[in-house]
């Protein structure tokens, strides 16, 4: 388009279910997401969405969870919370797109002001 490149790079994200604790209703528990923003979980459909909230640059590609990424983020669950990992239901990785300082890409070009 005759514009400058904004330098979008995709970067990884991993997430996986578990099945809910052993006697326990997950269904109101809210979203909980550590203050270093190194994990998250929630409910989802009766079991607990778990991702270790990362952020690794990939080649363009149909993404897929790493072993280890499901590792740490089960780690990272079970450092934080009462909850132990015994098997994970389903993993899978999705690639989000960043500019070098992680906003977002929105309005006009600088130089270009007709290009949004």
């Amino acid at each position: 388009a005759g514009v400058r490149p904004v330098g979008l790079q995709p970067k990884r994200r991993t997430a996986f279910n578990i099945p809910a604790p052993a006697g326990m209703d997950i269904a109101d528990w809210p979203l909980v997401n550590d203050v270093g923003a190194e994990f998250y979980f929630k409910p989802d459909a009766g079991q607990l969405f778990v991702s270790p909230a990362d952020a690794t640059p990939s080649a363009p590609m149909d993404a897929f969870a790493e072993d280890i990424d499901v590792a740490i983020g089960a780690e990272r669950l079970e450092r934080a919370a009462t909850i132990e990992v015994q098997r994970v239901s389903r993993s899978w990785a999705g690639l989000r797109t960043f500019v070098s300082d992680g906003s977002p890409v929105v309005g006009p070009d600088d130089e270009f002001p007709d290009f949004v």
